[in-house]
């Protein structure tokens, strides 16, 4: 809904008089109002209009109440529309059926013309401060997309041609040792190139198909340590990594299991200094499989860690840093989908500590 413009509001009542008398309510007090004297017809006018909010009976010939609902809820433009129900019969059962489908609120009829206006200017509001975290949401991702999208696919694609330049024209010149460090020097663009590319693909992978992950796989804790000693390598870190890693398997794919941590071990040395410990320890404890990341970098604020998403890097142009946000976001959708909790506790210049809970069937067969 624009800004002062005006709301407008679907009413679908198969009673002629009710569907009357409460056109008129909303019209006096300044909605703009169309109506329906059935589910069917409703539906085809909320596609056409595209509402602010629907105002729909239960009990309704050709098409009822429930049903009109849950074609709302399966349209892509109108599953966020509020919708509250108008009804005779507002049993509890017949509130949590509405409900879990999806409904906004319950009137119950006769209906009183304060209760009504309430009701909808309660749901009005609250609908426009969804759109408006959305849009500021949406705002900061094509803010993150614009800044740091371009710069990190040129970097390592320029160093890929840069490098490739000088071989080209050089390379009766240059010594066999230089030719290899520029070989190095290539390889390690095209794997920061490979590594962008695989997890945008990642990600949209997991916003359109979530039941790719496939939980019943286990992976051994010999993951752990080889992407971990891995990372460290890059950074030429091993003396700053230690690790605590138990013997237990692990209720997650090794695929998922190694992308966490390369995502998450890569962060902890990224934001902390060369000689500051990085610590990687997992095991059983309890019902549940437990994984601690830790660093003594740069941390996080409470704010910083509740708005974590695909796209959100914070403090870029503080920082000069690689990336574009979405090794953490893809870590916490991992363990999500895994039926696991994600959670960061941290403290801004002193430490950040990601810690990762699964729930645990001890006795599992091991994935490959």
């Amino acid at each position: 809904m624009l800004p002062n413009a005006v709301p407008k509001i679907l009413l679908i009542e198969d009673d002629a008089d009710i569907r009357e008398g409460l056109s008129d309510i909303l019209t006096i007090s300044g909605y703009d109002v169309v109506a329906a004297a059935n589910g069917r017809e409703g539906l085809a006018l909320a596609r056409q209009v595209r509402p602010d909010l629907v105002l729909c009976d239960i009990m309704m010939p050709v098409m009822d109440g429930y049903q009109v609902l849950e074609r709302l809820r399966q349209d892509g433009e109108l599953l966020l529309t509020p919708v509250i129900f108008l009804t005779a019969l507002a049993s509890p059962k017949r509130q949590r059926h509405g409900m879990s489908l999806g409904a906004d609120d319950y009137l119950t009829k006769p209906i009183s013309q304060d209760d009504l206006l309430c009701a909808i200017e309660t749901r009005l509001q609250r609908q426009q401060a969804i759109a408006q975290r959305i849009n500021t949401s949406l705002n900061q991702v094509r803010g993150s997309i614009a800044t740091a999208l371009p710069h990190e696919l040129r970097t390592p694609l320029s160093g890929i041609l840069g490098l490739a330049d000088i071989l080209i024209e050089e390379h009766q010149t240059l010594a066999a040792e230089e030719i290899l460090d520029l070989a190095r020097d290539i390889q390690t663009c095209g794997k920061r190139l490979y590594r962008l590319v695989q997890n945008f693909l990642l990600y949209t992978e997991l916003e359109t198909s979530p039941n790719l992950v496939a939980k019943q796989e286990t992976a051994i804790a010999q993951d752990i340590a080889e992407v971990a000693h891995a990372q460290a390598e890059l950074w030429h870190r091993t003396g700053d990594l230690q690790l605590a890693i138990g013997t237990a398997t692990v209720p997650m794919g090794s695929r998922w299991l190694r992308k966490i941590l390369e995502e998450l071990v890569d962060n902890a040395f990224r934001y902390s200094k060369t000689g500051a410990i990085v610590t990687v320890a997992a095991d059983v404890q309890g019902s549940d499989w437990h994984l601690e990341i830790g660093d003594q970098g740069r941390g996080m604020t409470a704010e910083q860690i509740a708005q974590i998403a695909a796209y959100t890097q914070f403090e870029r142009n503080y920082y000069e840093q690689q990336g574009v946000g979405l090794g953490l976001y893809l870590s916490k959708r991992l363990v999500e989908l895994h039926g696991g909790s994600f959670w960061i506790d941290s403290l801004p210049h002193r430490y950040t500590r990601v810690h990762i809970r699964l729930p645990y069937a001890p006795g599992e067969a091991i994935d490959g």
